[in-house]
């Protein structure tokens, strides 16, 4: 018994510990009011320096988009420009022929293989029956 009420008195001891710290935190009221208001003019602060960076970012973004555009027109008026983009259909037709070429040349090796099997295969038939 006596070591349930030690248990209870222990227990009772740690929430009024606890309760103390709540009373002296919160009993200072303006300290805490200070606190909050710091931490809000801290967070107003940042908001407003992330609006300032956020709009140079935007500003560098378009002055890089208009740099982008003006490049983007000097070489299309470039004429190795449009020289390089015709060489590059040219090599994409080739490589399209290319590959029709392979997939052909594959089919045509293929029946060879399968007239030559067939015609080794009947000689041998053949030579079994005797002929």
């Amino acid at each position: 018994m006596t070591a349930k009420a030690s248990t209870e008195k222990e227990i009772l001891s740690n929430k009024i510990g606890k309760l103390q710290e709540s009373i002296n935190s919160y009993s200072d009221i303006s300290k805490l009011k200070a606190q909050v208001e710091a931490r809000l003019e801290n967070t107003k602060r940042a908001t407003e320096k992330a609006r300032q960076e956020m709009a140079a970012v935007k500003l560098q973004m378009e002055g890089v988009s208009s740099e982008l555009r003006e490049i983007r027109m000097e070489l299309e008026k470039s004429a190795a420009f449009g020289e390089a983009r015709q060489l590059e259909e040219k090599l994409r037709a080739l490589l399209r022929v290319n590959e029709t070429l392979k997939a052909n040349d594959k089919s045509q090796m293929m029946g060879e293989l399968k007239s030559i099997v067939l015609e080794k295969a009947k000689t041998y038939n053949q030579t079994l029956m005797g002929f």
